[in-house]
């Protein structure tokens, strides 16, 4: 009995210590109300310090990040009646739970202790150290905020730090950012009475948008087909600060309700004069085999099922809505292999196959550049890059090139310069893929500014010799029409965009957080400005779902093919060509428009081939005999870590979050050690 009673002793000894932080009565701590802890700053004025507080709880968004850790983040808001009564500040949190999934649910009342922090902009209670406590269940939730921002950017920043945490909603919305894999998209109020918003510079007034996420990103496959215009009614739930970007995170997808629009897009049928060409600027957006080669977690990685989806995707984009370009320019490619298999899918709609010019990219995840030639027209004459180097810290390694101490290699993709013959006549295609915005748009300017001029400088030496070279310039330069990017490219003259014919209303390629913008471009030299017979930009991926990038059916093949629409000029090389032809409208006879879900284009008539023509050109064919230009001190390089890593803001949650039950065992330990020694003493006595 002594045995038994001393251990049962040990047991109630074990629990009052081992779990004091679970069932002993909570600390006696002043309780504050929430908005004291946000403050009237961006930054809560108690960073780093204990606080206690009661909420109820709008809602909890579980976050995976691309490592596959999961994340769980609660979102409380002050009682009502409790609040600080400062429209100023917050009346809402988000507690961080780390990778332990929450049992606490909307509605509940909790009892909240813990170390004020801010996490990449946003104000929130860290799970080291973390009391909660469940008070009730099943309250009714405070009403919505219903958000209303300004569309000036600075005054929406200050309108949405105001209600970071709090409870949210729009009653209707229209779509401006189609449903995207991060299970979001960005809506701006109905009553803006508008359909997109535009970003032409950094300081267009684009605050209106809001932009939504799911409460998991973990599987999302609930959350709504939305394109572009579609309307939707009834997003709510707490507003969160994630990715740079303030967001509502929709808790109950089963109360979206959503109308579909009629959507349109311009489908080209003009057959080309015999002295004409087509050109266009295509990137593939991540167009990667099976194969990991870097094993760099942000490289793609699709199955056997996924690529063949792509690749049919591609080909009708292609062939069935370009109607087969003479001259395609791609970006975001992993290696040749995939554009000949490209190629020869593409031979049985075109009639030819595509010869393909391509060097590997010193890119971390493998991205490269290259160009696709119809052989019967174009010949191929060389094929180089043109790195160089820079004072900037790019974290690009490239072997082609030796930088001085102190610099590093520019691009990670350097512009790929191809020379061709198209039927007697000289043609120089600089294809190039700029820095991205990873990483933050101010932060990552000076690169994509370096890169500009570095490439007008090159263009400026091959004109050099005449001034009447035909020279086009093409690519995803991943900025603005109005940046100083682009102004370096455009101000001097040297280079004339050769889209600016393309209605205000259609310039744009890519739509980022819900802002149409213009970031694929096609630039021509002067010579080739004034035979320019037509632009357009085919809007048949930008708008429109994710989701949609996954079918195959006979009228969504050709959409999503990519997240980057279709620029295209139609060229005119006649000798005695008189350039007067305007860009076709919508009722001219070269473009047609297609309501609804758009029908495919007509494709060009079957041409008898001569066999000498259809293989497929190699890159070392290519080259042979040709200049090797990497010697120029000219270059891309960029760290593909810090911008093709997806922002991971979770990171590995050892260096960030001490496990729980890491402290739990620890501190077991040494109970059952003073236990064991607490009964030994006992049982001693007791035989004494």
């Amino acid at each position: 009995m002594r045995i038994k009673r001393g251990l049962f002793e040990f047991l109630s000894l074990f629990i009052s210590l081992g779990f004091i932080s679970l069932y002993s009565p909570r600390p006696a701590e002043a309780v504050m109300p929430i908005g004291q802890i946000q403050g009237r700053e961006m930054i809560s004025p108690l960073l780093n310090q204990k606080v206690t507080f009661r909420g109820i709880v709008t809602g909890v968004i579980e976050d995976q990040n691309t490592r596959g850790r999961v994340y769980y983040t609660v979102f409380a808001q002050d009682l009502p009646g409790f609040e600080d009564g400062d429209p100023v500040s917050s009346d809402g949190i988000a507690i961080f739970l780390g990778r332990n999934k929450p049992q606490v649910a909307t509605g509940d009342i909790i009892y909240v202790s813990g170390k004020v922090t801010e996490y990449y902009g946003l104000t929130e209670i860290d799970d080291t150290g973390l009391w909660l406590t469940i008070e009730s269940r099943n309250n009714p939730l405070p009403l919505s905020v219903e958000l209303d921002p300004p569309a000036g950017m600075q005054e929406s920043e200050t309108y949405f730090e105001r209600l970071e945490g709090m409870f949210v909603s729009v009653p209707r919305a229209v779509t401006v950012g189609p449903t995207h894999e991060g299970c979001g998209l960005a809506i701006i109020r109905e009553d803006t009475q508008l359909d997109r918003v535009f970003r032409r510079n950094i300081n267009d007034p684009a605050g209106m948008i809001i932009n939504v996420i799911n409460a998991s990103d973990v599987d999302c496959t609930g959350l709504p087909p939305l394109a572009i215009g579609d309307r939707v009614e009834g997003l709510m739930g707490p507003l969160t600060f994630h990715f740079d970007r303030y967001k509502i995170i929709q808790q109950n997808l089963e109360d979206l309700e959503y109308f579909q629009a009629d959507h349109q897009f311009l489908s080209s049928h003009i057959p080309l004069a015999p002295s004409q060409v087509s050109l266009v600027s295509f990137n593939l957006d991540d167009y990667f085999d099976v194969v990991d080669d870097t094993g760099d977690i942000a490289e793609p990685k699709f199955n056997e099922v996924e690529l063949a989806r792509k690749q049919e995707k591609l080909t009708s984009a292609i062939a069935d809505v370009l109607s087969c370009p003479t001259l395609i320019g791609v970006q975001e490619v992993e290696n040749e292999l995939l554009l000949i298999e490209l190629s020869d899918r593409l031979f049985p709609k075109c009639g030819f196959t595509y010869a393909v010019s391509h060097l590997d990219a010193p890119d971390s995840r493998g991205s490269d550049l290259a160009l696709l030639s119809d052989p019967r027209r174009v010949n191929v004459l060389t094929v180089s890059q043109h790195q160089s180097c820079s004072i900037l810290e790019t974290g690009v390694f490239d072997p082609t090139i030796q930088c001085p101490n102190g610099e590093e290699p520019l691009f990670s993709r350097p512009p790929l310069l191809v020379n061709v013959d198209i039927d007697g006549q000289s043609l120089s295609i600089f294809i190039n893929h700029f820095k991205s915005k990873r990483g933050g748009e101010l932060e990552t300017a000076p690169r994509r500014l370096a890169q500009a001029q570095h490439l007008l400088d090159l263009v400026s030496a091959t004109m050099a010799p005449d001034r009447d070279t035909a020279i086009v310039v093409l690519g995803d330069f991943n900025d603005y029409d109005k940046s100083s990017v682009m102004e370096v490219l455009l101000e001097s003259g040297i280079l004339i965009d050769g889209l600016e014919r393309v209605p205000e209303s259609e310039r744009y390629s890519y739509i980022f957080d819900g802002a149409s913008q213009l970031v694929d471009w096609i630039l021509v030299t002067p010579w080739l400005k004034d035979r320019i017979v037509s632009a357009n930009i085919f809007h048949i991926n930008a708008d429109y779902p994710y989701q949609l990038g996954l079918s195959l059916k006979d009228d969504e093949i050709h959409l999503r093919s990519s997240d980057h629409d279709i620029p295209l000029v139609v060229l005119d090389f006649a000798e005695d060509f008189d350039q007067v032809v305007e860009n076709p409208s919508i009722e001219g006879s070269s473009v047609h428009l297609v309501e609804g879900i758009p029908a495919t284009a007509a494709i060009p008539s079957p041409i008898e081939l001569d066999p000498a023509l259809t293989p497929t050109a190699s890159t070392e064919d290519i080259l042979e005999g040709s200049e090797n230009i990497t010697e120029l001190p000219l270059a891309e390089g960029e760290n593909t870590n810090n911008e093709n890593t997806d922002l991971i803001q979770k990171e590995d949650g050892v260096n960030r979050y001490k496990p729980v039950w890491t402290t739990v065992l620890a501190g077991s330990a040494v109970i059952i050690a003073v236990g064991l020694v607490f009964m030994w003493l006992r049982h001693t006595k007791a035989s004494g």
